[in-house]
């Protein structure tokens, strides 16, 4: 079994998170304005791209190979 990624299992709860707001929005149950829409959406970019950069750093730190290497071509990773 594959391990479970970090990053699209965040983004969907997100995604959720937000879709909920907004259907309580629509409902009346809440007033989702201009000035609250904006940091919550910010809010769940920012969320997405922490669990990226932590999904990044554990992929890097278990010994595989970074994506920086593979766009130094062949050539740098037989001088390696």
């Amino acid at each position: 079994m594959p391990a479970m990624r970090l990053t699209p299992l965040v983004a969907g709860a997100a995604l959720v998170a937000l879709g909920i707001l907004l259907v309580l929005d629509t409902g009346g149950s809440l007033h989702l304005g201009f000035a609250y829409a904006v940091p919550a959406a910010a809010a769940a970019l920012g969320i997405v791209l922490i669990a990226n950069g932590l999904e990044v750093r554990a992929r890097d730190s278990n010994g595989r190979e970074d994506r920086a290497s593979d766009a130094n071509g062949p050539e740098e990773r037989a001088r390696d």
